[in-house]
């Protein structure tokens, strides 16, 4: 099994809201690989075929010299209309609503709920599969399963405990140019009041905060707006950041800031352009 990050699928109850799960059906998996089946209804999970191996750690990898570098690739894809933003939406709100109910955010940013969520996401993380559940917008309510392995199956066994989290969950960044996407106007049926700030939707619109919640999104956006100047100016300070770092790292490629020990870059000279190399 694979030893990073990889969705597995993602279910949607009836009682989710029909603004939010939209053309999607309740009680069905919406699957992000063709890996495995779940079964049981939730509680067991197989692999889909003793013919269809997962892709080994190293498939992506351009360099083999960064072995310990594990990356997994998934696409949604379908026609106009289909539920593919549907589906990547619920799954923000989920993550939303569970650093809401396991307190996964500093106390100077504390998101706002997405309310009428019924659905289960369903991930591996380091080798083991998870199962991230809402019942019925019960956000106190909500539960981390942890699966463990008995013989070709994994079957769902615990609930992760609070001092866990930091092994058990993952962070989420969300990159999104579309004009029509994350329009806080249009999500009002969602909100607490008739203001922005009342939208959950609002309050994930960050970057550069040290994780202070599990989900960012990006670009900024006001009611659906994304200014284009504003990104580029914000993107120069970045800019200059990552060639302080460089220049900070030391014979051993690391650099420290904040008494945190990071790992620094390296920049070379492949001494000739792929681009000219690869094309005609």
């Amino acid at each position: 099994m694979t030893s990073c990050f990889k969705l597995v699928a993602l279910r949607i109850f009836d009682g989710c809201d029909s603004s939010i799960k939209k053309c999607l059906q309740s009680g069905r998996f919406y699957y992000f690989c063709n890996d495995y089946v779940i079964k049981g209804g939730g509680k067991q999970i197989e692999r889909a075929s003793k013919y269809n191996e997962p892709l080994s750690d190293d498939f992506f990898l351009l360099n083999e010299q960064k072995k310990d570098l594990n990356i997994s690739l998934q696409a949604v894809v379908g026609m106009n209309g289909d539920g593919k933003s549907s589906l990547v939406e619920i799954v923000l709100r989920l993550i939303n609503n569970f650093s809401i109910s396991r307190h996964i955010h500093s106390v100077d940013h504390k998101p706002l709920a997405a309310n009428n969520v019924s659905a289960e996401l369903y991930y591996i993380k380091d080798g083991t599969f998870y199962c991230l559940s809402e019942q019925e917008g019960d956000i106190e309510g909500m539960k981390l399963w942890q699966y463990k392995s008995e013989g070709n199956q994994y079957i769902r066994y615990s609930i992760v405990p609070d001092e866990e989290l930091q092994d058990g969950f993952f962070y989420s960044l969300v990159s999104n140019y579309s004009h029509y996407a994350y329009n806080t106007i249009e999500y009002k049926n969602e909100s607490s009041g008739k203001q922005d700030e009342d939208c959950w939707l609002y309050h994930v619109f960050h970057k550069n905060d040290g994780y202070q919640v599990p989900l960012s999104l990006h670009p900024y956006r006001y009611q659906g707006n994304i200014d284009i100047n504003r990104e580029r100016e914000l993107t120069k300070p970045r800019l200059v950041s990552t060639i302080v770092r460089i220049l900070m790292a030391d014979d051993n490629n690391t650099y420290e800031f904040n008494g945190k020990t990071f790992e620094g870059l390296k920049l070379s000279d492949v001494g000739y352009s792929k681009f000219q190399e690869r094309t005609l």
